[in-house]
């Protein structure tokens, strides 16, 4: 797809003071739709205008008559192509038959590929579905909301960004990865049988499939290598980790000594959607290995909350109290040890001060 660039010239309410707006009609009281309410959120509303995924809907003023004017550079010339002036303020494929590569005779063409995707505009901090929003690079670049950039989804109303290259994947919204991606140079890895291997010095920033070509065994027929090899893991904070069931990020073997915040590093395949099959033949010291209570404590970095060995920071960390009371909910309502969590350590001392008090109480 050829690079387009874009540039604000006008957006209704948002846009600077030079901005060109051209109304039809009354301007309706802001807030409110100048038709029918139109509050539906995550499906279509009877009249089937959607508003995007409840977890992320679309912001802006809906129903506003009039044009906004972008200048989009064509062959080295400023064109100027009208857009609705709600532009972006519900699920609709804006582009199609307005982009100048979105008209018949183009590419991709009238109804085709991302010309044919429905988007709209959403709060970056206020969305939580697995596909992050972008930022607005080339529609509106210079409007803000609430001091922000404007942030654009295709994903909130069931569509697919084919018009953004490929942006890296970031782990589950109730888990996401941390690190800096992009950094240049290499990190190297020593193992314990002796060997080495080279990694980016953005080792875990996003979710990729880290150790094809890099880890020792994966290296060779990319048929014969295991299946961890292929699997996509990045690192995580594991008191902003929420897994499902009994999941729970594990300490890094990599980065032994490398701390995030103060706390161990962590890192985990099944935010970034793949099984985790590495973890008990090749990190043998992983805290979730240790299923005795004897061969937990002995790992500094692992604590025995009764019936699991998990990494410290999942039984007892000041900043980890709220992911604490999460697991204690789910132990409540499944009636079964979840992943470790400060409640849990709390639950099994006051089990084990209760039977040294009993004998007394009895005597």
């Amino acid at each position: 797809m050829m690079a387009v660039s874009m540039k604000l010239v006008s957006m209704i309410l948002v846009a600077p003071a030079d901005a060109r707006l051209q109304l039809n009609g009354q301007r309706p009281a802001l807030g409110f739709s100048q038709k029918e309410s139109r509050l539906s959120v995550g499906s279509p509303s009877p009249s089937g205008v959607h508003y995007g995924d409840s977890t992320c809907p679309c912001i802006g003023f809906d129903n506003i008559e009039g044009e906004t004017i972008l200048q989009v550079e064509q062959d080295g010339k400023e064109v100027e192509l009208s857009y609705p002036a709600d532009i972006g303020a519900r699920c609709e494929p804006w582009d199609d038959e307005r982009h100048f590569q979105c008209k018949d005779g183009e590419k991709p063409g009238s109804g085709k590929k991302w010309c044919a995707q429905a988007w709209c505009y959403v709060d970056p901090c206020n969305c939580d579905i697995d596909v992050l929003p972008k930022i607005a690079s080339l529609y509106n670049t210079e409007a803000t909301y609430r001091g922000k950039p404007l942030f654009w989804s295709y994903a909130t109303c069931g569509g697919k960004d084919e018009f953004t290259k490929k942006l890296p994947q970031l782990g589950k919204p109730v888990c996401r990865c941390i690190g800096f991606a992009g950094v240049a140079g290499s990190t190297e890895i020593s193992f314990k049988d002796g060997s080495k291997g080279e990694y980016p010095a953005d080792l875990g920033a996003t979710c990729s499939a880290w150790d094809k070509g890099r880890h020792p065994v994966c290296q060779g027929d990319k048929d014969k290598v295991p299946s961890w090899c292929k699997a996509n893991w990045c690192y995580v904070d594991p008191c902003e980790c929420d897994l499902p069931g009994d999941l729970v990020p594990k300490i890094s073997a990599y980065l032994p000594e490398a701390t995030f915040t103060g706390k161990n590093l962590y890192y985990s395949y099944e935010t970034c959607g793949s099984a985790d099959t590495w973890t008990e033949e090749f990190n043998v010291d992983a805290c979730v290995n240790q299923d005795k209570e004897g061969d937990c404590t002995r790992l500094p970095r692992c604590a025995w909350t009764g019936a699991r060995c998990l990494g410290t920071e999942l039984v007892d960390h000041p900043l980890c109290v709220e992911a604490g009371k999460r697991m204690m909910e789910k132990i409540g309502k499944t009636g079964k040890e979840h992943s470790g969590s400060v409640a849990t350590a709390v639950h099994w001392m006051v089990a084990l001060t209760a039977l040294r008090v009993m004998p007394l109480a009895a005597a």
